[in-house]
Order: C-alpha cells, then sequence, then structure tokens
C-alpha cells in the first residue's frame, strides 16, 4: 500500500483533532480556567487537539480525554504554563516544605491552588444542582403543562455553564395533548420564572424536539373485567443553557 505526504499528513491531522465531547470539554475547561484567571488567554485548537493558555500549549485532548484527566488536573497544568514555571520542589528545611508556584510576587502551594480549583468547581456544581431542581418545579407548575404531566416528573440535566443541557417531559391525557406550537411557546415562560428566581443568571431554552400520539382507544382491567379507554402521549424535550452569571 502506497500513501503520500498529504495523505499521512491529513491521517496524523485527524487522529489528533478533538470529537464533539472533547471539544465540548475544553469549553467547560477553559470556562471554568478563565472564571479563575481572568486575564489568561485560552484557546482551543481543535485541529491539533490543544487547550493553549497565553499561546502555549497546556492540555493535549486526545490524553486528557484518553487518561482520563479530572477537571482539577487539566486546570493545574494550564496553571502551570500560566505561571510561566514548572513547578519547583524547594529543599526541605524548617521554614520551607512545599511544592510552590512563583507568579510575580505571588507564592501559592500545590495544595492552596489545589483547594482554589476544587473550591470553584464545587460552587458551580452546587448551584447547578440547585437550579436543576428549580427548573423542575417551574416545568411542572407551568399552566400548560401542570394540566398534562400528571404524576410524570420532569428529566432535567444540566451542563456546566454555557453548555446546553436537557429539559425532558411525557405529557398524557385521555383525548389529547397540546399542539407543538403551544409546547415552544413555553420556553419563554420556563426562561422568565427562572431568571426571576435566579437574579444576575441568563436562560437559553428552546424546543428540541416534540412527538405527539394522536389519542387511542387501549384496552384496560378494573375488578369487573375488561373496559376500554382512550389516551393521548406526548414526548417532548428543550436545550436549556445556564449562562456565566455576572460578576
Amino acid at each position: 500500500m502506497k500513501i503520500t505526504k498529504r495523505q499521512l499528513r491529513k491521517l496524523i491531522e485527524s487522529y489528533n483533532s478533538m470529537s464533539p465531547a472533547g471539544h465540548s470539554l475544553a469549553n467547560s475547561i477553559k470556562r471554568k480556567f478563565v472564571k479563575l484567571y481572568p486575564d489568561a488567554k485560552v484557546g482551543i485548537d481543535g485541529r491539533g487537539g490543544w487547550i493553549t493558555v497565553n499561546g502555549e500549549k497546556a492540555i493535549n485532548m486526545s490524553q486528557a480525554s484518553g487518561g482520563p484527566m479530572t477537571d482539577e488536573e487539566m486546570i493545574e497544568k494550564m496553571h502551570v504554563v500560566y505561571a510561566g514555571k514548572q513547578v519547583d520542589t524547594d529543599v526541605p528545611t524548617s521554614s520551607s516544605r512545599m511544592y510552590t508556584f512563583r507568579e510575580g510576587k505571588m507564592k501559592i502551594t500545590k495544595r492552596q491552588l489545589r483547594k482554589i480549583i476544587r473550591e470553584s468547581l464545587l460552587k458551580e456544581d452546587r448551584v447547578l444542582n440547585l437550579i436543576r431542581d428549580e427548573v423542575s418545579d417551574v416545568v411542572k407548575k407551568d399552566p400548560l403543562i401542570s394540566n398534562y404531566i400528571g404524576w410524570n416528573e420532569p428529566n432535567v440535566v444540566l451542563a456546566p455553564y454555557g453548555t446546553p443541557g436537557k429539559i425532558e417531559v411525557q405529557l398524557s391525557n385521555p383525548e389529547l395533548v397540546p399542539p407543538e406550537r403551544d409546547m415552544a411557546m413555553a420556553a419563554a415562560r420556563f426562561k422568565r420564572d427562572l431568571e426571576r428566581l435566579n437574579p444576575g443568571y441568563t436562560f437559553d431554552i428552546e424546543l428540541d424536539m416534540y412527538s405527539a400520539k394522536d389519542s387511542q382507544t387501549l384496552p384496560e382491567e378494573d375488578p369487573d373485567g375488561f373496559y376500554r379507554s382512550s389516551s393521548a402521549s406526548a414526548s417532548v424535550s428543550y436545550n436549556i443553557t445556564v449562562n456565566e452569571p455576572e460578576r
């Protein structure tokens, strides 16, 4: 089998390039790092498969995804590039027994850096967990959906700030379910109610999928035997993005 240099170059580029999942992870890590260091210039080289910090390669996403590396580990590697120096091991003495980063006049231990990163990540997770519960309540109490959701619970999956998540709802009614147009309009009400409950936060919500089944006659059993009833149903999903709050 013969292969040209151009074909070989394309194969290498294809191997190194980021998958959609890798690109989504890179964007999530970028947002978290910039939140810690607002003046950092973080780039994503999708073709080469790198996250860069201030123009320098920091994380090879193929290795990070294959490892896999935790968010904390990736942010720590980015900090090393951002600080401009690798972590140095101080000679253990009575006054110095730690790994340090040197950033101008600032001196921070590796343990302190990990604590800062961990607290930042945990804070976002806690906020998203609270918002997820509010999303579920807002959907269940919507003046339209509340008539059709019954005992079903919305399935709400929120992604990190700026990344689309999902709201999935199952509707049913003996005769009919709302038309797609009305379900699309409900997204604006979700957005309004959530932004009122969460000052400083903004949300992007839109209908993603609507699949309805017309009323069908179904046999059901009661103590006296079988009887027939009708039922209509619909599956609905929305894309929901929680945007980074303004500081």
